[in-house]
């Protein structure tokens, strides 16, 4: 160990011991100055607080009185917890013997169908008799009967002798296993136990594989010591992180050749005393898994050779030339074990041992530059292998922007709308694989920044600026408008944040900004121009932006703060809408300029000092989908990068359906096409669609007989479009109202305000837009405007989340969405724009088991809404004497974007337009990846 790594060790240990409202004095005075230790410190001292909550989440739950009986067991004291249950010592009352019991959890025992799947797997492992395998007797209740070994838990840096031992009766029970088509999955020294008398048992056998099946139902389960990985598209990544093999942390399906890997990796420990890939973190140590050089000197002198050809063959990272069967790694060990060296004369062993070290002297002196040689050029080959597993977000939640990687790249920031509909900030942990929402970050705008220490999140709300710690707490207000008054309309485009406190961010065509980390009056830094995305260098004065205005041509510039010029001069990479981000490399002032270009992410490394690009540009990953707004990729100091889920081009399509659901039909190409509306007497369509570039996204509109599409504007990010009577379409430009005409006319602004806003639906006449209204202190409110006569008219302002809102088709009523009841329902209120608010004295409910998204049939007597399981409803209502409502009715499933707004409409004929995910794409709303050892070397 280095004297920096006992430093930091001593640093962390005085840390752990001290309390911890005095954490924060000690750090600065053990310290010394040293920002890099403290950061590191911290780091370690955040994953240790990390790892302490992750166990208290499966352990919090009080163990069972004692003593109590359980069929014929006397439950008499408890041996340990963990994740798949509570372990206890119990009483055999029938066979007079003691036996493990291990109650299992109450998701697993309480769900019939899972319970019924862990009998049958139990029976499997029962059938597994032998000597160095801990039995399963049997299921009782909702307990696992199993043998009670009494002994200590596997030791590492054993004598040769008794490793091989050990390990000998490892392999014989994984043959034994095998032989039954059963995988362990989780071989571990913590899995495996001695008695007193030297007999190896192996515990837990299959259970992970028991775990893996019920993981597929219930998100987060893992192995009492298990890594908390997510799963991949191909699997769960279940399992212990550093005895993993290559496929397990990839998350491809694995067989009896990971056991053998594992058994590799044990073995290994027990000759050298020290963990062969384990890391600080996670994604550390799955990047040692599938990338790490193993160094072979490491192993014991007296190690023999056919062991260390066994562990050669054991660990190879490539399953398919990996030793085939664990059968032979027992022969191999037991002929090693049986070899033992003749008797010998004193003279002879005195004679023997001074002509071994002379020959020992030559061959070091001959081999030493064949090793040197060989090492170099086994570095100058080695390739390293990417990781990329996926991260799931919670169920019912919806991804809307992110991710944001933390610097140190513990965390991942993303905001997400929930089963409510509110969109918070999420921080999902790659230590714990736990995600949780930020409360008091509604309405955040993305992309989302993170302070250099990691400590806080920023964010855009509105026309504020603010900061938020992961852990949660009362988000911290920077300035209440941070921009000049004059601006009618503020989006964000994105911040970054220097270790010197200073932080920098962009407002659409108003150039960029800086604010102090602690909050006060924002300064201009550049001129008012079209900048956006910016990202600090590690000198903390010049900074990467992203330049779309036309002249100079658009591209990523980099400029300083301290000295800003009237308009970029220094272009490094050009094309319009490419984003960019820097990743430093740790140890030197080469980083890597991450680049997106039409959905294509590339690294070239980049000098901080001369600033400056050198070498070819090697991809990272493809089908990165920078959707607005364009938050689409992040990068760490640690080496790794995320992305949003992978948006095909032809992930949607817009497809016409009968009332019982059967497809009719297809309106234009495959595309990522969303919020739909058909004009009143049905021969127009209005649609937006997210164009190849993945950057821009334009109002279209169809004719609906011939399906031919044509584009309506070329404005850069312009959405849900809403078609009137007459032929005007309103949409919603940056956070703006405009309106063009169906016949392609140039927009003009319909309505400005600070708010991000979204139009709704037109009154039959063309008169009054409804449109929802998202302030920064309350929620999705609703407005009405009467148009050419002014300001908006409030419709349904309420501390509740309302919108989507449709008029009937008579104009008398509308139908709308709102939380108000704690979930999303439908509701019909009067419309009545002499009042303020608009609207009468009548409420009716439409929806009863939650609702969202209405439309009216043409004639007004039905309604539909998507229900929460995906569920197009439809609902008759009656206007006269009194507007009346029916029983909902499910009419089909459909599948659209979570995030649309309007996914749907229905045309005069009764058919339904649904923008529909292609069963082949992958919704981008999915969920995030997470890929490492991306860096180019």
């Amino acid at each position: 160990m280095s004297d920096r790594e006992s430093e930091i060790e001593r640093i962390c240990q005085a840390a752990l011991d001290c309390p911890p409202e005095a954490r924060a004095a000690l750090l600065l005075r053990e310290c010394g100055g040293d920002e890099s230790i403290r950061r590191e410190v911290e780091g370690l001292l955040a994953f240790e607080a990390t790892a302490d909550r992750f166990m208290e989440r499966f352990t919090a739950a009080p163990a069972l009185a004692l003593p109590f009986r359980l069929g014929p067991y006397e439950v008499l004291s408890i041996l340990g917890t963990g994740g798949m249950g509570d372990v206890y010592l119990a009483r055999d009352t029938v066979l007079d013997r003691d036996v493990a019991l291990k109650v299992l959890p109450r998701s697993l025992a309480a769900d019939s169908g899972r319970f019924a799947r862990f009998q049958r797997e139990a029976k499997v492992l029962a059938s597994l008799n032998h000597p160095n395998i801990a039995q399963i007797y049997g299921v009782e209740q909702d307990a696992l009967v199993m043998e009670l070994v009494v002994g200590v838990t596997l030791k590492s840096s054993l004598p040769i002798n008794t490793a091989l031992d050990y390990a000998g009766q490892i392999a014989a029970a994984l043959e034994a296993a095998h032989e039954k088509g059963v995988v362990h999955r989780d071989l571990k020294p913590a899995n495996v136990m001695t008695t007193a008398q030297g007999v190896v048992k192996v515990l837990d056998f299959g259970l992970a594989a028991v775990e893996h099946t019920a993981s597929r139902d219930i998100p987060g389960t893992v192995d009492d010591a298990a890594a908390p990985v997510n799963a991949t598209r191909d699997g769960a990544i279940m399992g212990t992180a550093a005895y993993m093999s290559p496929e397990q942390a990839a998350g491809r399906p694995v067989d009896k050749r990971a056991d053998i890997w594992a058994f590799g990796v044990v073995l290994w420990e027990l000759l050298t005393g020290r963990q062969l890939f384990g890391a600080d973190t996670i994604p550390g140590t799955l990047s040692n898994v599938t990338s790490a050089p193993i160094d072979w000197h490491r192993l014991p002198h007296e190690t023999p050779v056919a062991i260390r050809d066994l562990l050669a063959r054991c660990l190879d990272r490539d399953s398919k030339t990996r030793l085939r069967d664990i059968g032979e790694a027992r022969i191999q060990i037991q002929r090693c074990l049986a070899a033992t060296p003749r008797p010998t004369s004193a003279f002879s062993r005195e004679r023997v041992a001074r002509t071994a070290t002379w020959v020992s002297i030559g061959l070091a002196v001959a081999f030493a530059a064949l090793f040197i040689s060989e090492r170099r050029a086994a570095r100058r080959a080695e390739i390293l292998q990417p990781v990329r597993f996926h991260i799931t977000v919670p169920p019912q939640t919806t991804v809307t922007g992110g991710p944001a990687l933390s610097p140190d790249g513990r965390f991942v920031a993303f905001t997400a709308m929930s089963a409510d509909g509110r969109i918070r900030i999420w921080v999902y942990s790659l230590n714990s694989g736990d995600a949780h929402a930020l409360a008091g970050t509604e309405d955040a705008f993305n992309p989302l920044f993170w302070s250099p220490d990691s400590h806080f999140v920023g964010f855009a709300s509105g026309m504020a600026l603010k900061k938020v710690a992961p852990a949660g707490g009362p988000p911290v207000t920077l300035c209440d408008r941070c921009g000049p008054a004059s601006i009618g309309s503020r989006v964000f485009r994105g911040g970054s944040w220097n270790a010197a406190g200073v932080i920098v961010y962009a407002i659409s065509s108003n150039g960029l900004w800086r604010i102090p980390d602690a909050g006060g009056d924002p300064v201009r830094v550049t001129p008012a121009g079209d900048y956006g995305y910016p990202t600090f260098l590690p000198d903390g004065e010049h900074v990467l932006y992203t330049w779309f205005g036309r002249d100079p041509q658009p591209g990523v510039y980099i400029g300083a703060i301290t000295n800003p010029e009237r308009r970029p001069t220094n272009r490094l990479v050009d094309g319009a809408f490419v984003l960019s981000t820097y990743a430093p490399s740790r140890g030197t002032e080469e980083g890597h300029l991450l680049v997106l270009r039409e959905g294509t992410l590339t690294a070239r490394r980049f000098n901080v000092t001369t600033l400056t690009l050198n070498g070819e540009p090697a991809l990272v990953a493809e089908g990165v989908p920078a959707v607005s707004p364009p938050s689409a990729f992040s990068a760490s100091f640690t080496g790794a990068v995320a992305f949003s889920a992978t948006m095909s081009a032809d992930s949607s399509r817009l497809l016409w359906f009968d009332r019982a659901g059967n497809e009719l039909g297809q309106l234009g190409p495959p595309s990522y096409d969303s919020n739909v509306s058909i004009s009143s007497d049905g021969k127009q369509i209005a649609y937006d669609r997210i164009e190849p570039d993945r950057r821009t996204r334009h109002i279209w509109t169809a004719d609906s007989a011939r399906g031919v599409s044509t584009r309506l504007n070329d404005g850069p990010r312009d959405w849900t479009p809403v078609m009137s009577s007459d032929g005007n379409v309103a949409f919603t430009s940056a956070a703006d109202l405009y309106l063009t005409r169906a016949s392609a006319s140039a927009p003009r602004p319909l309505y400005r305000s600070p708010n991000l806003k979204h139009p709704n639906d037109w009154s039959p006449d063309g008169r009054f837009l409804i449109f929802d209204d998202h302030h920064p202190t309350r929620r999705r409110d609703l407005f009405v405007l009467h148009i050419g006569h002014g300001e908006p008219m409030p419709l349904v302002v309420t501390d509740a989340d309302e919108g989507p809102a449709v008029f009937s088709p008579n104009g008398k009523w509308f139908a709308y969405s709102s939380d108000e009841s704690g979930s999303s329902e439908v509701y019909v209120r009067d419309f009545a724009p002499e009042r303020e608010p608009a609207v009468g004295s009548v409420r009716i409910p439409v929806s009863t088991k939650g609702g969202d998204k209405p439309r009216w049939r043409r004639d007004g007597k039905e309604l539909y809404y998507i229900a929460p399981d995906g569920g197009l409803m439809a609902v008759s209502v009656a206007t006269t004497p009194t507007f009346t409502v029916g029983v909902p009715v499910a009419l089909f499933e459909v599948r659209v974007p979570k995030g649309s707004f309007f996914p749907y409409d229905v045309a005069q004929d009764g058919r339904f337009l649904v923008d529909t995910l292609d069963g082949r794409a992958t919704d981008p709303a999915a969920g995030l990846t997470v890929v490492l050892n991306w860096t180019v070397r």
